[in-house]
């Protein structure tokens, strides 16, 4: 089972840092990470908070969501793969604020 606190690879952390950063302080945690060098760069990595989990894969230089049930990520415009860093770092934190259980302005 993967431990909290994972350690992120320099490659993810470059691709998503600022935002894994934002989400732990929000008290989500890196449960596990993966980054293949050999298939282009792809990686994985997953989060979770309070028995919440999420999967960000970066996939042929897109970002996506997995892990969520596919109507919350249709809801919250996540069901796509992501070009865009900054739109997929707004999108996700939008997502995080509005499911939030302690409400949207703690998070801010």
């Amino acid at each position: 089972m993967p431990q909290p606190h994972a350690i992120l690879p320099p490659k993810i952390k470059d691709d998503v840092g600022t935002l894994v950063e934002q989400l732990e302080n929000m008290g989500w945690q890196v449960v596990s990470s993966f980054y293949d060098v050999k298939h282009f760069g792809n990686w994985i990595l997953d989060l979770e908070r309070d028995g919440k989990a999420v999967k960000f894969v970066k996939d042929r230089g897109q970002l996506m969501v997995e892990r969520r049930p596919r109507e919350e990520l249709q809801f919250h415009d996540l069901w796509r793969a992501f070009d865009d860093y900054g739109e997929f770092k707004e999108s996700v934190l939008k997502w995080v604020r509005d499911t939030d259980p302690i409400g949207p302005k703690l998070l801010e």
